[in-house]
């Protein structure tokens, strides 16, 4: 593993606040021991790394199996031409979501669009 001069000053910096607090409290402690603690410190911060990494993983596909069921529920709502508007409210989401789940199925391929006077109208294909 590459250390980068940052991560130095902080160890560093962690060591002598270390300490600082222990002379503070009249206790001497060998520099072994709290590079030791240090050390240890240092392989739990790698470890909530990991799991932050997987927390962040399991909230995405969280995220994209949401995406899907709404994305599921519009088409089924789409037999005949529908617009956004009334699409947020039988869905209960805010027209700027439902917007952006449309556009999305759009990009996909899997409804198409029609525009009468100012109002886009959408069905599935």
């Amino acid at each position: 593993m590459v250390v980068s001069p940052s991560n130095e000053i902080i160890k560093k910096a962690r060591e002598l606040e270390m300490m600082r607090r222990l002379e503070e409290k009249g206790k001497v402690v060998p520099k072994s021991q709290i590079q030791e603690v240090l050390k240890k410190i240092q392989v739990l911060e790698m470890k909530i790394d990991l799991i932050n990494k997987k927390i962040d993983k399991l909230l995405e596909r969280k995220k994209q199996l949401e995406v899907k069921d709404v994305h599921k529920r519009i088409l089924n709502l789409m037999d005949t031409w529908v617009n956004t508007e009334s699409l947020s409210k039988a869905l209960g989401y805010s027209h700027e979501y439902v917007s952006r789940m449309v556009s999305e199925l759009k990009e996909m391929g899997k409804i198409e669009e029609k525009r009468t006077g100012k109002y886009l109208f959408y069905r599935r294909k």
